[in-house]
């Protein structure tokens, strides 16, 4: 256990800024998770329909925040994986193992959520302060909540990882034992599939798209209308998914070649949405069943503060989860950088293909999806379903927090790209 110690230290110390960020998304997401169930604690379940209502919100959004938390966890599981095999070639016993899981991920996460649970509580005395509805809990309940969540989530966590030390350890097992599929017979002759799959599924997504419009602009309804919303959100990320690497594949020889900076700006939008479409796919989900909320028009002001702390609540959540899942990915495109210079690309070249990646994948996940929630939330408020403010709270939040991702995406990329270029380390490793 002491080299186990000494092997962690050595590990922490090399990726402390890795560590210290996870950290800090687990304090940030820990801390809605504690206003949330805070929330949720201030209403009795025999007060009728009304409160029903008013814990199925901040509910909703404690679900959303632990399945980030647990989303989390596996994207930062990725960038263990060659930490993993080493701890496995190294000969540890499955005790080992299991001690290692603990102390590194438990010990992270009972930081994260010590601190969000701080957070939180500064953060309930904020929203009292300004809301125009005091929130009255009690800190005994809200604490076992918060106990109570936090055992579930290490449960999963020390399941998960410890799957994760068994698939690396049967995959070494294979190939040290040679273990492999033999191929006695090469054939050269590739017979190429016709993309009927392919081609379902994309006038499958134009069909959700052209349904989605078509209700949008025709319903009488508006309680209908994050149903539509839901609808073009999936079809356009299933359009994303399937197909632009199903055009890919299509044009690839007629017109990509012809244009490389075109391939490459395709090819990595392709490998950016793939990347962060989970986290689309719970938007999709989360954001039409807060509209519904907002279109049932209870008239009551407790009815309204949780509404509004709770949908901002998720949008941040989401957000921070979409800084860490890039974070994550970054270092992916280190080879690709280095592979551009040796080729002769150039230091603006590089940063004017990246550039144009983050302008193409922002106009599809951002600009054009809230170009549709505005037009929807505007209708709603024509048919007097939200107010005017409501109106104003929901779609702003939603454009400037993904617009400030955009940017972000963009001074990442600028900043890696420069760090890169320019660092040996980078060349020789090619990581």
């Amino acid at each position: 256990r002491k080299k186990m110690f000494d092997y962690l230290k050595k590990i922490i110390k090399s990726q402390w800024k890795m560590y210290s960020f996870l950290i800090l998304i687990l304090l940030c997401l820990s801390s809605f998770e504690f206003v949330l169930l805070s929330i949720y604690s201030c209403f009795e379940i025999n007060q009728g329909i009304d409160t029903i209502l008013l814990r199925f919100i901040p509910t909703l959004g404690v679900f959303v925040s632990m399945f980030l938390t647990l989303l989390m966890n596996n994207y930062f599981l990725e960038s263990k994986k060659e930490e993993f095999s080493i701890i496995l070639l190294s000969g540890c016993h499955n005790r080992e193992i299991i001690f290692y899981i603990i102390v590194q991920f438990g010990v992270l996460f009972l930081i994260g959520d010590f601190l969000g649970g701080v957070l939180g509580i500064g953060l309930m005395k904020i929203i009292n302060s300004y809301s125009k509805y005091y929130f009255y809990y009690i800190y005994d309940r809200v604490f076992y909540l918060y106990i109570a969540l936090f055992i579930c989530k290490i449960i999963y966590v020390y399941m998960v990882n410890f799957s994760q030390f068994i698939q690396i350890k049967m995959s070494i097992s294979d190939y040290l034992t040679h273990h492999q599929q033999k191929t006695s017979k090469v054939s050269f002759k590739i017979k190429k599939q016709k993309p009927i799959k392919e081609i379902l599924i994309t006038i499958l997504a134009v069909l959700m798209i052209i349904f989605s419009l078509q209700g949008l602009f025709q319903i009488e309804n508006s309680t209908l209308l994050p149903i539509y919303f839901m609808f073009f959100l999936m079809g356009e990320l299933t359009l994303i998914n399937t197909t632009i690497p199903f055009m890919y594949d299509l044009l690839h020889d007629s017109y990509l070649l012809k244009n490389p900076k075109g391939l490459m700006v395709l090819s990595y939008v392709m490998n950016l949405s793939k990347v962060l479409g989970s986290i689309v796919y719970v938007l999709s989900a989360v954001v039409p069943v807060c509209l519904v909320v907002y279109f049932l028009k209870i008239d009551s002001l407790a009815y309204v503060s949780v509404s509004n702390i709770s949908y901002i609540s998720m949008l941040l959540m989401m957000f921070i989860c979409f800084i860490l899942r890039f974070q994550v990915y970054l270092p992916q495109i280190y080879q690709e950088i280095v592979v551009k210079k040796a080729l002769g690309f150039r230091l603006k070249e590089i940063q004017r293909i990246y550039r144009d990646v983050t302008v193409v994948f922002v106009l599809l996940i951002d600009i054009f999806p809230f170009i549709l929630y505005g037009t929807m939330l505007y209708l709603a408020y024509l048919q007097n379903q939200i107010t005017y403010n409501n109106m104003l709270l929901l779609s702003f939040s939603y454009l400037i927090l993904f617009l400030i991702y955009g940017c972000y995406i963009n001074y990442q990329y600028q900043k890696t790209i420069k760090e890169v270029y320019f660092n040996v380390k980078y060349i020789n490793r090619s990581e």
